[in-house]
């Protein structure tokens, strides 16, 4: 972080510091420093300080002399931007005092409902606006007070417009197969938390997952002709093959069911379906148990869409964070255009 900090406040640019509750406690009294007084000791002997007082040694000395002091200017357009979420009731560390009042504060919570609901009938055009408030329903109650009090973590509301924009292509997509990718409860939650997240979807009408149908199976995978870096991909569902847009890497793209090593069987099928239908809008996070078949799936998915992957090994998750990696993340391999 402070090689970022100090090319931000020599070249004059924007420090964003995205999730300053979980910085280390001697990290925050450097950057105190750098914020107040635009000053800052450097490993390697530099030394930097603020425009104004450097521009007024400027005066007594030449640029050369300032350089073999190893002073360097501070540029009057740097700018600092912090993102955190608050302690409690996250994890992490309070903002010691002298840091927090450096900062001109902002609580950006989500958009009031009527709004939200705007924009979300505005993402699915073809989605019945009761579906669309019934979601949206959910979502608001599973961030109230009452839910987090059960110990049930936020949904990612932020990530509807994306649900809304799958749901536009796939409206025969169950409402509680969309949810469970949002908001994979069945996998984070114990039974009691399974109970109260049932209880949400039962009172807003959102247990359909047996009556419509999932996607089967992903029936061909082509180059886009329309838009540059993307593929043509085509499941099978219900009884319906519907072609969209996804992204794809820069390799030859390989069609499905057609890799020697890799055998598929009705459930892979689906579970790659319903990949290909998230990574339209948003990346994904593959969850699941140890040896249950994630590596390959996931290397199924990459030479399919012509990616090259790279394994990171992560041996523990908070799961409470789970839920907000649901389409935006992938924990443990990364897709490299």
């Amino acid at each position: 972080m402070i090689p970022c900090a100090v090319r931000a406040a020599t070249q004059g640019r924007v420090l964003v510091l995205e999730g300053l509750e979980k910085a280390e406690r001697n990290v925050l009294p450097v950057l105190n420093n750098l914020l107040e007084n635009r000053e800052m000791q450097l490993e390697d002997g530099r030394f930097l300080m603020s425009a104004e007082r450097y521009d007024k040694l400027l005066q007594e000395h030449t640029k050369e002399e300032l350089d073999s002091w190893k002073i360097v200017r501070v540029s009057e357009d740097f700018r600092v931007i912090a993102l955190g979420i608050p302690v409690p009731k996250y994890k992490g560390n309070p903002l010691d005092p002298p840091l927090r009042s450096r900062f001109q504060a902002r609580d950006i919570y989500y958009l009031p409902f009527k709004d939200q609901l705007e924009l979300l009938y505005t993402a699915g055009p073809n989605v019945a606006a009761e579906r669309v408030s019934q979601l949206l329903s959910l979502a608001t109650t599973l961030c109230s007070q009452e839910s987090s009090s059960l110990g049930l973590p936020d949904f990612p509301v932020d990530n509807l417009v994306a649900a809304l924009h799958v749901l536009n292509t796939f409206p025969m997509l169950s409402s509680q197969q969309l949810v469970q990718r949002l908001y994979p409860y069945k996998s984070i939650l114990g039974k009691d938390g399974h109970t109260a997240v049932e209880s949400v979807l039962s009172r807003f009408e959102l247990l359909d997952g047996r009556r419509q149908a999932a996607p089967s199976n992903v029936v061909s995978v082509s180059t886009s002709k329309e838009h540059e870096g993307h593929a043509d991909v085509t499941v099978q569902t219900a009884d319906k093959e519907i072609t969209f847009q996804v992204p794809a890497g820069s390799k030859e793209l390989r069609p499905p069911n057609s890799s020697l090593t890799f055998i598929n069987t009705p459930s892979h099928s689906q579970l790659l379906a319903e990949m290909m239908q998230s990574h339209m809008v948003k990346d994904l996070c593959l969850i699941g148990a140890k040896g249950c078949g994630k590596s390959v799936i996931a290397r199924e998915f990459a030479e399919m869409l012509g990616y090259s992957i790279e394994p990171v090994m992560l041996y523990q998750v908070n799961k409470e964070v789970v839920s907000f990696f649901s389409l935006n993340l992938v924990l443990w391999v990364i897709f490299k255009l």
